[in-house]
C-alpha cells in the first residue's frame, strides 16, 4: 500500500544531516574560541560523548575532565611539599595546594550552575579555575614543577568559560 508522507524522505535525510553537522560543530565552535584550539580538540575530542554533544554536554565533560585533573594534581603538590626543606618552595607548594583547593571548590559548584543554566555563574567558575591555577604557576619565580598540570587545568578552565559564553 502506498503511504503519503508530508515530507519526502530526501528532506528527512537532509534535516538529519544538518542536525548531525550542527551538533558536531558545537565542539568546533567551542574550540575555535580557545587560545589553544589543538589542546581543546584533543582533550574534549578524546571523550566519546563529545562528537554528538551540545554546549551543556560539552560543559559537563569539561567540568569532569577539570575535576579529574585537579584531583590528580593535589597529591603531587602534597608530595612535593613534603619532600622539600626550602622555605620558599614550602610556601609556594602551600599556595598551590590552596589554589587547587579553591579550583576544586569552583568545579564542585559548576555542575549546579550548569544544571540551572546559570551560564554567567558557570563562566565565573571556569574563570576562577583558570585564575587559581595561573596563580599557582606564577608563584614560582624560576620555573614550576607543576607547569604541565597547571597548563592542562588552565586550559580546561578556559574551555568551561568559552562554553558558558557560547551557550548563553
Amino acid at each position: 500500500m502506498f503511504h503519503y508522507y508530508k515530507y519526502p524522505l530526501s528532506y528527512v535525510c537532509l534535516l538529519n544531516m544538518v542536525l548531525i553537522f550542527a551538533r558536531a560543530s558545537f565542539l568546533e565552535n567551542v574550540c575555535s574560541g580557545c587560545k589553544d584550539k589543538a589542546f581543546c580538540m584533543r582533550v574534549l575530542g578524546s571523550d566519546p560523548r563529545s562528537p554528538n554533544a551540545g554546549y551543556d554536554e560539552l560543559a559537563g565533560i569539561a567540568i569532569e575532565l577539570a575535576s579529574a585533573s585537579a584531583t590528580a594534581t593535589q597529591p603531587k603538590i602534597l608530595s612535593l611539599l613534603r619532600s622539600t626543606k626550602d622555605p620558599q618552595l614550602i610556601s609556594n607548594f602551600q599556595t598551590c595546594n590552596e589554589n587547587y583547593g579553591n579550583a576544586l571548590d569552583s568545579l564542585r559548584r559548576a555542575p549546579e550552575s550548569l544544571k540551572r543554566r546559570d551560564y554567567l555563574d558557570l563562566h565565573l567558575q571556569g574563570d576562577t579555575v583558570f585564575e587559581e591555577v595561573y596563580q599557582c604557576e606564577h608563584v614560582f619565580k624560576s620555573g614550576s614543577p607543576l607547569t604541565n598540570e597547571n597548563y592542562r587545568l588552565e586550559q580546561l578552565g578556559i574551555i568551561i568559560g568559552v562554553i558558558a559564553s557560547d551557550a548563553k
